[in-house]
């Protein structure tokens, strides 16, 4: 799976600064991802997905600022029967953000899990 979307989207970054008019509510956003699974053996079956999210903020105090952020999830599923699986799996996620008032909002997150996937 491959794709590409690019719109208007709503932001968690909603700020009125003193001596700015207006209030930043919007992003002009392109998202790109792609995603792959595969089994890999009889009761394995791999997953990886990745995606590149550029966000422009679109008026107010922060009209022009320019975020990346960029996910990547790779798991492993071993079925042990029809409902029941293991799983692992590592999620790695980084946000570059031009917005650094109050503090940077840039950050890089490493995320790992294991635990049992039961579906009825």
């Amino acid at each position: 799976m491959f794709g590409v979307r690019h719109g208007i989207s709503p932001t968690d970054v909603a700020m009125s600064t003193a001596g700015q008019s207006g209030t930043t509510l919007a992003t002009e956003t392109t998202l790109v991802y792609a995603a792959i699974s595969h089994r890999i053996a009889p009761k394995l079956i791999g997953y990886v997905r990745g995606s590149w999210q550029g966000m422009q903020y679109l008026g107010g105090a922060y009209d022009g600022e320019f975020d990346n952020f960029i996910n990547v999830d790779v798991n492993l599923t071993y079925e042990l029967n029809r409902n029941v699986a293991l799983e692992a799996g590592y999620l790695f996620d980084d946000l570059m953000s031009d917005i650094t008032d109050g503090g940077d909002r840039s950050y890089t997150r490493n995320r790992g899990y294991v635990g049992v996937k039961a579906t009825y």
